[in-house]
């Protein structure tokens, strides 16, 4: 037999691996795990955060220092097209979640072993993530997925299904937003049939400025729930809720609605009409309990349907991000909802995803591309951000942005450490159509997403970095 648990946990706390490892009786053995690393950040909802930040906060990646740790599945048997815009992938606590066509891995973030995989229903599949968002979010501990008219809960390490949660409306409904903070799951209820779904063949490239493409999707109600017991701490019902607008942080919920009584009868929740973008207002609600903190009314540029419509939530600003010929970008107080700035400037091109970028917040600053402004004042503070090709959007940790730069040949990925301003190219793979370039944990993760994609370059894999 071999040493007691109680001698092993004496080894390991006289040892320079106390400092770095947690340990937990299990059954005969006892479990040793390595402690979070310091510093390490993590990519839990669509654009990183609840805020849609398009940041992990993750201070151990360093752009110049990135090294290849592991390569390998999920390959591109299995996932979407590219061209999709799929939803991204996530990461928290060292477990990575990459979905596919229909199907989920579960995997180690670390040294990508596959831990777990499901195939799910066709109602899995979201695409064009753009104008809707993703069906995924995740926790320390566990994965979240809306399916249909419910959220399934999964652990993480395993993938035992713990719980589903039901959508809460008034009638029949599926589960359109999703997210979650603390102790809340939040989520949304949208008309059965609304999600964007077909990615096969050129009409579903979702990269026109047509709203066959662009249309967005639009909740009738938003709610919280306890994620432990299921049971419901609020609902808000107003307006039609433009569920790229839900951010999230600091204790409130914020999002813009609609209240044009031209719409508020739509058999869809995908909503096309350029109605959409009168009577808007700028609302947040407390976290806690879903009541009313203010509300004020905003108007945008709309002489055409907007392609992308986003809202951030960086400290005490809200960006609201939004294109129709050229970018628009409103910074509002989260304080009030007073307008605080508001700037605009040229595309680099309407097509292959030069018109429709997520904003990003690295440090005091958010980029849209190609350029970066101050969060207090709108003052420029990035003039020379890369001109590139390639239809994904940037993602950044603390102090590194990563992108692709789209090259026929080669492939290319981007570290760009921004105090610097250097920039390291790692050739020989892509990511995704939309965000598959992640952070968080200490790496940067790549899972593949570039399948059907016809450029000459030679790599289609799953790709982890780590710091050297």
């Amino acid at each position: 037999g071999g040493l007691p648990q109680g001698r092993l946990a004496k080894l390991i706390a006289g040892s320079p691996l106390e400092a770095t490892t947690a340990t937990e009786p299990t059954g005969d053995l006892l479990l040793a795990r390595r402690k979070s690393l310091n510093g390490a950040g993590e990519w839990t909802h669509t654009y990183g955060t609840a805020a849609q930040t398009s940041n992990s906060s993750d201070e151990i990646v360093n752009g110049g220092r990135m090294a290849l740790q592991w390569f390998g599945k999920p390959g591109a048997r299995g996932m979407i097209d590219r061209q999709g815009r799929n939803p991204p992938p996530l990461t928290s606590n060292g477990f990575l979640y990459v979905q596919g066509d229909n199907r989920i891995w579960g995997q180690d973030a670390f040294n990508g072993t596959i831990l777990w995989n499901y195939e799910f229903p066709s109602e899995l599949r979201r695409v064009n993530t753009p104008r809707d968002g993703s069906n995924m979010c995740a926790d320390d501990s566990s994965l979240f997925v809306a399916m249909r008219d419910r959220a399934y809960r999964f652990d993480g390490r395993t993938g035992r299904l713990l719980r589903s949660f039901p959508v809460i409306a008034g009638g029949v409904a599926n589960w359109g937003y999703i997210a979650n903070d603390g102790d809340l799951l939040f989520g949304s209820s949208i008309k059965p049939g609304s999600e964007y779904t077909k990615f096969k063949g050129t009409p579903y490239w979702y990269d026109s400025t047509g709203t066959q493409d662009t249309a967005k999707i639009c909740s009738d109600n938003l709610f919280a729930i306890d994620k432990r017991t299921g049971g419901k701490k609020w609902e808000y019902r107003g307006g039609k809720i433009i569920n790229s607008s839900i951010a999230i942080g600091g204790g409130r919920v914020y999002f813009v609605e609609s209240n044009s009584s031209k719409i508020q009868n739509e058999p869809t929740s995908r909503i096309a009409s350029n109605s959409l973008w009168s009577s808007l207002r700028l609302v947040a609600l407390n976290q806690k309990n879903g009541a009313k903190v203010w509300s004020k009314s905003i108007t945008i540029n709309n002489s055409i349907y907007p392609v992308v419509f986003f809202l951030t939530q960086a400290g005490d600003r809200l960006i609201l991000s939004y294109t129709t010929t050229r970018y628009y970008v409103d910074a509002y107080s989260t304080l009030d909802g007073r307008k605080v700035w508001s700037k605009n400037h040229s595309w680099n091109r309407d097509h292959h995803g030069g018109h429709m970028y997520h904003p990003l917040i690295i440090g005091d600053a958010v980029l849209v591309e190609p350029f970066g402004y101050r969060l207090s004042n709108g003052s420029v503070v990035h003039r020379g951000l890369p001109q590139r090709g390639g239809c994904s959007t940037m993602s950044a940790s603390k102090d590194t942005v990563h992108y692709i730069n789209w090259d026929y040949d080669k492939g290319s990925m981007y570290f760009w450490d921004v105090a610097t301003n250097r920039r390291r190219l790692m050739v020989g793979s892509r990511s995704s159509c939309w965000l598959s370039l992640i952070s968080g944990n200490g790496m940067i993760l790549s899972p593949t997403a570039s399948s059907g994609c016809r450029c000459r370059y030679p790599i289609q894999t799953s790709i982890g970095f780590t710091r050297r």
